[in-house]
């Protein structure tokens, strides 16, 4: 029998998660600057919960609007 490796990670919350999988994306692919507008649209594809698509749309939001990102229209 094979020598198995069991890995524990602990798992992001979700403002973690959008921090890290949201966030940092945007500013890599549009670098965007203060006073920018961007419509924001979160969508899990059928596996994530409204629940948790509220709070990864609201805390993207918050996060936009704390650099001076305007978020013109939330879908």
């Amino acid at each position: 029998m094979e020598n198995l490796e069991l890995i524990v990670k602990k798992m992001a919350t979700a403002n973690e998660f959008t921090e890290k999988n949201y966030l940092k994306k945007i500013y890599a692919e549009s670098n965007p600057q203060k006073g920018d507008r961007f419509a924001v649209l979160v969508n899990g594809l059928g596996e994530t919960t409204l629940i948790e698509l509220f709070i990864i749309n609201n805390h993207l939001q918050d996060l936009l609007k704390a650099k001076g990102i305007e978020v013109a229209k939330k879908l």
